[in-house]
């Protein structure tokens, strides 16, 4: 009898164990769905992903109504995963409305064609930007002369976070800002006729600087040369591309003051357009906010 209440007793053990164990493998599980889909949904919302150890929350902006390919912006997380990288752009067109429009548009697709590639290629991120702005312009240079039988072109400012790095591309004058520690630092290069008139000391012109470097340019007229960068990611830094009808109409100071606020990216980018707005800018505005954390 003895014998039987131990073995009954032994068997009561395991049987508490065996369910123990069946409990703790459901709650894990569950809890393992539950984290893939708040994750799964996060980033949908966001727009954002991961590269390395730092996430990105990201919003785009344009005034209502403004159709997202005539400015040709666009944000691709590349093959989904880390490997790929996250790509920004900003393209804005030049060469009366509405071939400015489908300059930008063939720009933003060309680059966009070409980002699926990145990861395919195995080339360095700065022969992959290179390669992006060779595409856009030959596209550009092509449509030219085959169809539109008239000049037009357009800026480019793309933003590539990969791995921990911040790369960046631009040709013309949309410009990209990093804010970090509380401070805006212009961190492309701007290709106008500003640095020849300073060099110059020559009076400002009354009119824009005329762009120096844009897409569109024909090999034979001119070299692409664009300006690409290499810079370390920092949780909390924020980068901003933008067209130039964003910068025409809110000071550096003022974008500074929207970014300092403890807001979401797609709450600051409303700030942005709407002082924009109110400041007496038109509709040729785009605005892309990455936040890093």
């Amino acid at each position: 009898m003895a014998k039987r209440r131990r073995r009954r007793s032994r068997n009561s053990r395991r049987r508490r164990i065996r369910n123990a164990i069946r409990i703790t493998l459901f709650f894990l599980i569950v809890v393992a769905i539950i984290g893939g889909i708040i994750l799964l949904v996060s980033k949908l919302i966001n727009k954002g992903g991961e590269t390395g150890d730092i996430g990105s929350d990201a919003a785009i902006e344009q005034p209502a109504g403004q159709e997202e390919e005539k400015q040709g912006f666009f944000s691709s997380d590349m093959e989904s995963n880390t490997e790929g990288g996250i790509l920004f752009g900003v393209f804005d067109g030049m060469g009366g409305l509405h071939c400015g429009e489908y300059a930008s548009y063939l720009t933003a697709k060309a680059a966009k064609e070409e980002a699926k590639t990145a990861v395919e290629t195995q080339e360095t991120p700065g022969a992959f930007l290179m390669r992006i702005c060779e595409k856009s312009n030959a596209l550009l240079c092509r449509e030219m002369q085959m169809n539109v039988k008239k000049r037009m072109g357009s800026t480019l400012s793309i933003l590539y976070l990969l791995q921990n790095q911040v790369f960046l591309c631009d040709v013309g004058d949309s410009p990209i800002f990093r804010f970090r520690n509380g401070q805006l630092l212009k961190i492309s290069k701007e290709h106008t006729e500003r640095e020849l008139y300073e060099k110059l000391n020559a009076e400002k012109p009354k009119r824009k600087y005329h762009l120096t470097q844009n897409i569109g340019i024909f090999p034979e007229e001119m070299e692409l040369e664009p300006y690409i960068a290499k810079g370390e990611m920092h949780a909390e830094d924020q980068y901003l591309l933008c067209t130039d009808g964003l910068t025409d109409m809110v000071s550096e100071e003022e974008i500074s003051e929207i970014l300092c606020m403890p807001e979401r990216a797609d709450s600051k980018a409303k700030q942005l357009m709407r002082r924009a707005l109110e400041n007496g800018g038109s509709d040729n505005i785009t605005i892309v906010l990455i936040q890093l954390y």
